[in-house]
């Protein structure tokens, strides 16, 4: 294959051809040369303001397969993920069965061959994820699970994420934390807050993210292990995050999209599309958020993407599935509603740099002679009229104002 990317803004900040526009001509897989006005007689990508970076990674989508593929199986959502620009997706763990097992991750791994996207997918940190037996985490680790997660099951059981962060200590893995104490959530369905009461729903407060963080946190530095923390959605979760990089314990951490833009506001006429888990919470909460990515204390920006079908989104607020399928928007709701507020750089470190250093990959870069995974996109370009590859019917609103478009993806 060769293909020259015309008149492309890098963005790399690990370039040297960072912020320069230039051509990019790629060869068998591979960057063969970057520079001005280059000549080939390659098949041409040019479009309006073209920005070219490495590929994104998404650490955190659902793709319901195997046990829920009428709501997305992982041909429609790795195609999907492509649309949106990424060309590598952590897959969560919590199908029908789990993925905890060697021929789990083996049927996840041979049924996205030849997609254009690499799938590493994560396996639950216990048994079938129910937080009572530690899962086979070295076999699992050995079969190629870079990530353990029970992904919305919070591991309630002190001990049992003791000897998880310990037994991951001899494998290249990470144990990723979702902090929510279920306790003090109890029957909670959005944000406790002003508009909780407003509603008269019950709300869940911000220190049951705080509570289960902070004792994740304790047990880190007691196995002196390495831990990332999904899903982070309040200021507090923050502080606590900072806090213990600046001690210097081994901790990354992941926001999903939605949290930088949306309140709990979004649910005043009980729109169940913004009923999420951890629920959207106040707007103070959202600019410590877009703050903590901007400095660095957050690591990642993941999509959350969790597809759901007419019948279990459309319902009654508190019977109403948690998510919101976002993977395919992900760059244009940036562009619209977040680029004011961090800077592009940021953006793409979250999907890129950021993603390795949790899973212990080496950060694809735009440099001549490197393989060639690059994202492709224009900040100036629509996206609105774009068909959907998603099945899922629990995705925004994507209107013709909104700017950002990705325009191919290459692996």
């Amino acid at each position: 294959m060769k293909l020259l990317i015309a008149n492309a803004r890098i963005i790399d900040p690990h370039s040297s051809h960072h912020k320069k526009r230039l051509d990019l001509l790629i060869v068998d897989g591979h960057i063969q040369d970057i520079g001005k006005n280059l000549k080939s007689r390659a098949e041409r990508l040019e479009g309006k303001d073209l920005h070219v970076s490495p590929g994104w990674i998404d650490m955190h989508a659902h793709f319901c397969d195997p046990g829920e593929e009428y709501k997305e199986d992982l041909k429609s959502g790795l195609a999907a993920a492509r649309a949106g620009g990424f060309t590598s997706v952590v897959t969560m763990p919590s199908t029908t069965p789990v993925v905890g097992n060697k021929s789990s991750l083996e049927y996840i791994r041979t049924k996205s061959q030849g997609t254009g996207v690499k799938v590493y997918p994560a396996a639950t940190i216990s048994k079938q994820g129910q937080g009572k037996e530690l899962a086979e985490m070295i076999d699992l680790a050995d079969s190629g699970a870079r990530l353990f997660t029970d992904d919305k099951r919070p591991v309630t059981d002190s001990g049992l994420m003791s000897r998880a962060l310990l037994y991951a200590k001899n494998t290249p893995s990470t144990v990723c934390s979702f902090p929510m104490d279920v306790h003090l959530r109890g029957k909670g369905k959005m944000h406790e807050g002003a508009v909780s009461t407003r509603l008269g729903i019950t709300g869940i407060p911000d220190i049951a993210e705080s509570t289960l963080l902070k004792r994740d946190i304790d047990l880190l530095r007691y196995t002196d292990s390495r831990l990332h923390v999904s899903g982070v959605s309040t200021s507090q979760g923050v502080k606590l995050i900072k806090a213990a990089k600046r001690e210097g314990l081994n901790i990354t951490a992941e926001v999903h999209l939605s949290h930088l833009l949306w309140t709990d506001d979004k649910l005043l006429d009980y729109d169940t599309n913004y009923k999420l888990d951890p629920p959207l919470r106040a707007e103070t909460h959202r600019k410590a958020l877009i703050k903590a990515v901007a400095d660095g204390t957050i690591d990642c920006i993941s999509s959350d993407h969790r597809p759901h079908d007419v019948e279990h989104k459309k319902r009654e607020f508190g019977l109403a599935a948690d998510g919101i399928a976002l993977i395919e928007h992900v760059y244009p709701l940036y562009q619209t509603y977040l680029a004011d507020k961090l800077p592009l750089e940021r953006f793409v470190e979250a999907l890129t740099d950021g993603p390795c250093r949790v899973l212990g990959l080496t950060a694809a870069r735009v440099e001549k002679g490197k393989r060639a995974i690059l994202t492709v996109f224009s900040p100036s370009l629509s996206s609105a009229s774009t068909p959907s590859a998603t099945k899922a019917y629990n995705t925004p609103c994507i209107h013709p104002e909104t700017k950002g478009l990705v325009v191919q993806t290459i692996r």
